[in-house]
């Protein structure tokens, strides 16, 4: 005669008996073992984070390449939250970056910095374009650490920006329009530095990206 060994309790038993002791309702919806979320199954997750990674990764090594800069080496320690923005822009914007120099909190109070990019940069799937944004957003937080003021009422660049932005491997187009000194590119120089001494990872940075709807045009 076999011995029938007794069954142990589901943790969903457990809950259950514990409800009915407590008056409550009773769920008779399955409640998963932690052990089964590990087994494969249909939802795949695809994560930003590898590119968020890589993105904080390369602004960290150019902030520590950017302290072996003479008039740069004792800049104030600084934390900073590199994050991607997928608003929608205006039609007529093209906004590739912005710094703010409040975004966060955290629990002790302190207030945090952010560098953010669009993710129309991402679009462009091109990793200079993509590194020459996070380096223009890094000359706007050096100059705050510096207290520095580079930008105008209106929003726009001015030569104290200029100034910064050449001193850290950027260059300046020359003033066209009412975007003052807002124009910036990686040189030549700078790119190759980066891509030797920094080596980014191009497949990570272009990998993903947000597709953004189009604006619709109001009708006149």
């Amino acid at each position: 005669m076999k011995t029938k060994v007794a069954k142990e309790p589901s943790l969903g038993d457990i809950c259950a008996k514990e409800n009915v002791k407590l008056g409550l309702e009773v769920i008779t919806a399955p409640i998963y073992e932690s052990e089964d979320f590990r087994k494969p199954h249909w939802l795949k997750i695809e994560s930003i984070t590898p590119t968020i990674t890589e993105l904080e990764r390369i602004l960290s090594a150019l902030a520590q390449w950017i302290s072996t800069i003479e008039g740069y080496e004792e800049l104030e320690d600084t934390q900073v939250v590199v994050e991607i923005n997928t608003a929608p822009l205006k039609s007529g914007q093209n906004v590739m970056g912005f710094f703010k120099p409040v975004s966060y909190q955290v629990k002790n109070g302190k207030k945090i910095a952010s560098i953010c990019l669009m993710a129309q940069t991402f679009q462009t799937n091109d990793g200079r374009e993509i590194l020459h944004v996070g380096l223009h957003e890094l000359v706007h937080l050096v100059n705050h650490v510096m207290g520095i003021k580079d930008c105008a009422k209106n929003g726009h660049h001015n030569l104290e920006f200029k100034k910064t932005a050449e001193n850290l491997g950027l260059g300046v187009e020359p003033v066209v329009d009412h975007f003052g000194n807002n124009r910036t590119y990686l040189l030549d120089e700078t790119w190759a530095m980066i891509q030797k001494d920094i080596s980014p990872d191009a497949d990570i940075l272009t990998h993903l990206y947000r597709i953004t709807p189009k604006i619709k045009k109001k009708k006149p």
